[in-house]
This record gives C-alpha cells, structure tokens and sequence, in this order.
C-alpha cells in the first residue's frame, strides 16, 4: 500500500528529481507523478551496502524501495522504462522491483546525492 494510496499524491515543494508516467492511477502533473526528495524521502529509506565494479569498497546506498514507489503512483504495467539524466535507457520487468528489494537511492555513505554525480540523483541498487 502507497503512502498516498488513499488521498491525493501531494504536489511537490523542491526541486523535481523523478518523473512517473504510463499507467498510473496516482498523478499530480497531469498524467505524471512528479517527486522532490521530501515526498521520496517520505516513502520510507531503506539501506543496503554492496560493493559495484565502478567503486571501491563497500558502499551504503539509502533511499525509498522501488516497490514502494510503484505502489504509490499505482502502477499497473508490466515493464517499466527506466530514464536516466545521462541518457541511459533500460527496460525492466515491474515484478523484478517487487522480488527484489531494489532501492531508488538518493544518498551515498550518508551523503545526498546531488543532480550532477555520475549517475545520480537516483540509482536502483538490489
């Protein structure tokens, strides 16, 4: 169940940060959910720590579970495309983000993720 699942997606106060379109029965953008890190934030953060073949070191990601987001805008699709600001483009299976604990991360080791990192602000990391 979303955190908006029974009232109204608020409207964003900061910056925009993610973008949700398709088939969606949560809006606040005409047919788009829109999301600052407050309302991301918002959906609960989740840890993990890994280690990924672009860093050294164990990382810690923190950010809302993919699913959770989903469940927010009221996703009914099956596959989701994924948009990056670098303009990576991915095609992923909806019920991968429901059996995997993926997470939209938003900090890295306790920092926040800021618009102009490599591949941030938002990565999914499982």
């Amino acid at each position: 169940m979303g955190a908006w699942a029974e009232a109204e997606l608020p409207i964003p106060q900061g910056p925009v940060i993610l973008e949700v379109s398709g088939k969606i029965s949560q809006t606040n953008h005409g047919d788009e959910a829109h999301f600052d890190y407050a309302m991301l934030e918002s959906l609960g953060m989740h840890e993990i720590a890994t280690h990924t073949p672009w860093t050294e070191g164990l990382i810690r990601f923190e950010g809302p579970l993919a699913q959770d987001l989903l469940d927010a805008v009221g996703a009914q699709g099956s596959r989701l495309m994924i948009k990056g600001l670098d303009g990576y483009i991915a095609e992923v299976p909806a019920s991968d983000f429901y059996r995997h604990e993926v997470i939209l991360a938003l900090s890295k080791n306790g920092e926040r993720s800021r618009p102009d990192h490599h591949r941030l602000p938002l990565r999914p990391e499982a």
